[in-house]
């Protein structure tokens, strides 16, 4: 389903940077696929970046963020 998703990550940076977009990132501590050290790079970018890491896996980690914004 998101396998054709690709991203450009320095579009996504350049905007973000132009128009001081707020942005929460959020990762899993057991996401083997996507983890904080691989995005390091990218958020290291970002001066307004919030970093959030969840204590779940790749599979549920959407469901899991939306709980934690529910609790918020």
């Amino acid at each position: 389903m998101f396998t054709p998703l690709q991203p450009d990550p320095y579009k996504i940076i350049t905007a973000a940077q132009d128009f001081q977009t707020p942005i929460m990132l959020v990762t899993g501590t057991f996401d083997n696929m996507i983890t904080s050290k691989n995005l390091s790079q990218f958020s290291s970018k970002l001066s307004q970046i919030q970093n959030i890491a969840l204590s779940f896996g790749h599979n549920t980690l959407i469901e899991e963020t939306i709980n934690y914004f529910k609790k918020k």
